[in-house]
């Protein structure tokens, strides 16, 4: 088996490489659904580990001693064995533009003192401490700057030891706490990250579930980047316009609301320009093209709610057309799996909390409040400030010109 070809790396890709792309694959693969697939991952994975670069040793433990500083070479000059003979004569002297030699100070001879094996566990403590206390916080979270700048973390066998030591905190946080969203602030996991360089390389942590620990960086990494990805006027075209795929029920009623507002909102500016240049009411024929492409648009993103729901766009129009009352089961129904279309709700949902539910095995997913906050978090400004003014000045338009 190519372990390369199997991750879908190329070959002697490093560490980081090799673990992000595990990351990324094991989320497909369960070991309880797909035993098979799963052994033939990880087997792959650790193929691919085994020929990748050593990874860097350190020690086990609190570390008690530092190394040694080297002492720098003597400036004195050292005596010769046998004596050059001077020779005879008046050496030249030389010119007065030529550059000197300038010798480079050296540094003073000195020792470190060694490390405190006690005031290593107690800085491990104190961080953990802080990390328990703030972790889902990043504002509460900056009373730890202090801890993390400790002149101990700049030993790297100190570093690493602590390290550890905050995963396994980490962990213990990530096993207790309950299912709705991940414990550990998106900040929080990376601002450790920056400091003990855990995505930096794979490291073999006893009894912790080390797997489990890289998918939440990655995943944090991840939402990170994300966090910059909103939704604009192209999201809210497909939305409003396109029929294919699928959408959840939040979605719908954004659309269903855009769709009245923005429709009295386009007949308010309509009538609104014909007074100004033709002082005449609109005629039916601009409120029939009006309404004939909000029951377009109200049927597009119906259909896609249905094949969320679970029922095929025919039989929607079908039984909608007998059973008008029909359509409410249709957008009320319960969201399921679909082999074609992505799962709508994955577009507003946290990569950090989605790694976070995979690892703990729930499927549990946001309350219909943290649903509101993520759905409007993801959109764009300029279309919620844009929205906002155009349903105004409509609004405004149509009571103005009303009888």
């Amino acid at each position: 088996m190519n372990a390369w070809q199997y991750l879908g790396i190329p070959p002697n890709s490093d560490k980081r490489t090799i673990k992000t792309a595990y990351a990324r694959l094991v989320k497909d693969c369960h070991p309880e659904e797909k035993p098979d697939e799963f052994m033939a991952l990880r087997q792959a994975y650790e193929m691919a580990m085994s020929r990748a670069a050593a990874p860097r040793p350190r020690d086990e433990g609190f570390p008690t001693t530092s190394p040694v500083a080297p002492s720098p070479a003597s400036s004195s000059p050292r005596p010769s064995a046998e004596p050059v003979a001077a020779e005879p004569g008046p050496a030249e002297p030389k010119p007065e533009l030529e550059p000197q030699p300038i010798s480079r100070p050296q540094p003073v001879s000195a020792e470190r003192k060694p490390v405190d094996g006690r005031e290593v566990r107690r800085l491990a403590e104190e961080l953990a401490a802080c990390v328990e206390q703030t972790a889902g916080s990043a504002s509460a979270f900056k009373s730890a700057e202090a801890l993390l700048n400790h002149p101990l973390l700049e030993f790297m066998n100190v570093r690493d030891a602590i390290g550890d030591h905050v995963l396994t905190v980490i962990w213990r946080m990530v096993s207790a706490a309950p299912p709705k969203s991940c414990p550990v602030d998106r900040q929080v996991l990376l601002t450790l990250d920056g400091v003990f360089g855990w995505s930096s390389g794979f490291r073999d942590v006893p009894r912790l579930p080390m797997d489990n620990l890289y998918l939440l960086l990655d995943a944090a990494h991840t939402s990170e980047i994300e966090r910059s990805n909103r939704l604009g006027w192209k999201w809210l075209g497909r939305l409003m316009a396109r029929s294919k795929g699928r959408i959840s029920r939040l979605e719908w009623l954004f659309a269903f609301l855009v769709l009245v507002s923005g429709t009295v909102a386009t007949l308010g500016i309509v009538q609104g320009v014909m007074n100004a240049f033709h002082g005449n009411r609109y005629h039916s024929s601009i409120f029939i093209i009006a309404m004939l492409l909000a029951i377009v648009s109200f049927f597009a993103f119906t259909t896609k709610r249905s094949v969320d729901a679970g029922v095929t766009p025919t039989a929607m129009l079908i039984i909608s057309c007998i059973f008008p009352g029909a359509l409410l089961f249709f957008i009320l129904g319960s969201p399921k799996e679909h082999s074609r279309y992505e799962d709508p709700r994955n577009t507003f949902t946290d990569p950090l909390d989605a790694a976070y539910w995979d690892i703990r095995g729930h499927q549990k997913r946001y309350s219909i409040g943290r649903w509101f906050r993520a759905f409007f978090r993801k959109l764009s400004p300029r279309l919620l400030w844009g929205l906002g003014g155009y349903i105004v000045v409509g609004f405004t338009l149509s009571r103005l010109i009303a009888p």
